[in-house]
């Protein structure tokens, strides 16, 4: 939808950031500044013809969350990574990893917002993982990380203390700063999500679309579209069925079943994503709150602007990898 548009100029038309300018609150084009790019050839370099399992990779559609997965998965083909099995929450089993996993293997972890006692079941089965293979090179890919229960911290801190050679990558300083408390090898590192290419297109037509999250994490009541308008029923019925096959797969000792469920994530997902990229392109302007929306425009080179979440995620992240044209 179009959304209503205040701070215009005289003329009507949207207030343009000048050229440098962190102002999130006025429509401007931003990239991935230098630092940003340096991290990201640097994660390539690090996993570059590894042999690997991939963990926690998100079977639902939370659209940002697909966008790290697609970025990721680019970039390992490229870098000629072998990923021996590709598990998700719903498949994931340390005894079939305990099989199929060498000395020499590298476990990565997928990236995102989860990092911490948000999802305490989701965190608990990581920590597990972490645990039980704490002699293999673990590396977590960018997170945003975050504590509210202190006992879960210091847990945290235990476990990935035991494994010596874990790095824990981190999407924005103020994560940085708690993952500092928790593990001795942290770093910066942009988004995967930045791995994805996108031709740079989009209308000319003075069109804003108002990006509004549905959920807790939203700052304001204001509504406007959300990743799930372009999630259909069929999709809805492809990923039930997958949940189903992933249980199925965390009790199959083989990992056929496992590349199917993936095979046919990846399928649906490219597809999804060709569809936002689709909807961005029909505005020339973008006012969101998401910030795999602020990304996505990014890679696109559209005019946007943002609010934050209620954790003030999309500031943090600007502020570490993002600057003005």
């Amino acid at each position: 939808m179009t959304g209503t548009i205040s701070g215009r100029a005289p003329d009507g038309r949207p207030n343009l950031a000048t050229k440098g300018r962190q102002d999130q609150t006025v429509f401007t084009r931003v990239r991935l500044n230098e630092a940003g790019r340096r991290s990201l050839d640097d994660l390539r370099a690090r996993v570059r013809g590894r042999n690997a399992v991939y963990l926690d990779y998100p079977l639902h559609y939370n659209i940002g969350d697909l966008l790290i997965m697609l970025g990721a998965m680019k970039m390992l083909r490229k870098e000629g990574v072998q990923v021996k099995v590709h598990s998700t929450y719903h498949s994931s089993s340390p005894a079939k990893l305990a099989r199929i996993l060498g000395k020499d293997d590298l476990i990565i972890f997928h990236g995102g917002g989860n990092f911490g006692d948000i999802y305490p079941a989701f965190h608990s089965d990581r920590l597990e993982i972490v645990e039980r293979f704490a002699r293999n090179e673990i590396l977590f890919f960018p997170q945003t990380v975050d504590f509210q229960d202190h006992a879960v911290l210091e847990r945290t801190r235990a476990i990935l203390s035991k494994a010596r050679r874990l790095t824990l990558l981190v999407r924005d300083r103020q994560s940085l700063a708690v993952a500092e408390q928790i593990c001795d090898n942290v770093s910066l590192c942009a988004d995967t999500a930045h791995y994805l290419g996108v031709p740079h297109h989009h209308a000319e037509n003075d069109s804003v679309l108002l990006f509004r999250r549905r959920d807790p994490e939203a700052a304001t009541g204001e509504t406007g579209f959300d990743w799930s308008e372009i999630v259909s029923g069929a999709d809805r019925r492809v990923w039930l069925g997958l949940k189903v096959l992933a249980r199925a797969a965390r009790i199959t000792p083989g990992t056929t079943l496992d590349r199917f469920i993936f095979d046919q994530w990846m399928g649906r997902s490219e597809t999804l994503f060709e569809r936002a990229c689709e909807k961005f392109r029909q505005y020339e302007f973008l006012d969101a709150d998401r910030l795999h929306a602020v990304i996505l425009a990014t890679l696109l080179q559209m005019k946007m602007r943002n609010k934050d979440t209620m954790y003030g995620k999309i500031g943090r992240y600007r502020e570490a990898w993002l600057e003005a044209e």
